[in-house]
Formats: structure tokens, sequence, C-alpha cells
């Protein structure tokens, strides 16, 4: 079993597969940004949810997929709650927070497709 070693940053989290020490070595990014504190909520980063398979999962149609791509929300009816992974035919694509049958976008803005 591998055993994940976190490290924290200026309020990010950042997730490794193995602990080394990276003080020899010009490293731009030390892992997997996971989480960032926000507002005193740790919320997790998209790069985290594309290496994750997590249970709370919608499998979006394509319709769907493309209003999410755009940046959009979109209805959907679901007992979930919270930050969710987002995933296309089973293809992680990215993160969004449910609630009341909405799932709001957190789909990074720099990648999102012009309408």
């Amino acid at each position: 079993m591998k055993h994940l070693s976190n490290l924290e940053i200026n309020n990010i989290i950042y997730s490794l597969n193995h602990h080394f020490d990276a003080k020899p070595l010009f490293i731009l990014r030390y892992g997997v940004k996971a989480f960032e504190l926000e507002n005193k909520i740790y919320k997790p980063m998209h790069h985290f949810a594309k290496a994750l398979n997590l249970l709370n999962s919608i499998d979006l149609n394509e319709a769907e997929l493309i209003n999410y791509l755009k940046g959009y929300e979109i209805s959907y009816i679901s007992k979930l709650k919270g930050f969710i992974r987002i995933t296309y035919k089973d293809n992680n694509v990215g993160l969004a927070k449910i609630s009341n049958n909405k799932i709001k976008n957190h789909y990074p803005k720099g990648l999102r497709k012009e309408a």
C-alpha cells in the first residue's frame, strides 16, 4: 500500500506519493495541489480531483459536460452535497460543489471554453 505524505506551504496542501529531500533540487511544484485554505475552509483543488477516484462523483452527459466546460451552473437532482468530482464517461474532468439541486462550477476559469 502506498503511503501519501502531505506538505503545507502558504495555505496550500500538497499530496505526495513519496517524501524525499528536495533541498538540492529546483522544484516548481512539490507534489499535487490537494487543498487550499480559503475563508477557514479547505477547498479541494482541480489537479487533486483529476487524480482521485472519489465516491462523490457525478457522471455528466455530453450537453451537461459542454455547459460545465463553459463554466455554467447546471441543474441536477441529487442527494449529494458539498464538493463532488465531475466525470464524463467515467473519466475525471474536475470539481464542482452541489447544493439545492445545482452543480456550482469549480472548473478553473483559465481552462473554460468560450460560449
